[in-house]
């Protein structure tokens, strides 16, 4: 039976040894943050993010200018004997391309990786890291303006 000088002890010897670990956990990210190259890392890649975006940008500009153009030409340009109906799917087609091209990119993509499996005999595992978005209007928003 541990008498209670014993107890004491113990007690301190585990105080102790639990302030020790504490002052290394301490000292360890202490160092770890000040010889890290983390920060340099982030610093290039929030770069090349915001050039990426800007480049983004434009292009998203570019395809508004481009989809107007065919509208307004599709509407008042010259007559090519297009029905209404003809030209109001054509505007739809322009209006909702951003919208589902995405979505039909991730389908087609898996659907030629399984069948690029099944033809050589491997185990299709699915890329869970392009998960099929879901209609969104934003789609059709170039980054940044939401």
């Amino acid at each position: 039976m541990a008498t209670p000088s014993t107890s004491n002890n113990l007690q301190h010897l585990y105080n102790s040894v639990k302030w020790q670990n504490d002052l290394i956990q301490t000292q360890q990210s202490a160092y770890a943050k000040q010889y890290s190259s983390d920060q340099q890392k982030v610093k290039y890649l929030v770069h090349d993010i915001g050039y990426y975006t800007n480049i983004n940008f434009i292009l998203w500009v570019i395809y508004y200018i481009l989809s107007l153009a065919v509208i307004y030409f599709t509407f008042y340009g010259k007559d090519r004997g297009y029905s209404t109906t003809t030209k109001i799917l054509i505007i739809l087609v322009f209006l909702l391309y951003p919208m589902l091209i995405i979505t039909v990119e991730i389908w087609f993509y898996q659907l030629f990786s399984y069948l690029y499996a099944m033809l050589m005999g491997s185990a299709y595992k699915k890329d869970t890291t392009h998960e099929t978005p879901t209609f969104n209007i934003l789609n059709a928003m170039p980054p940044g303006m939401y």
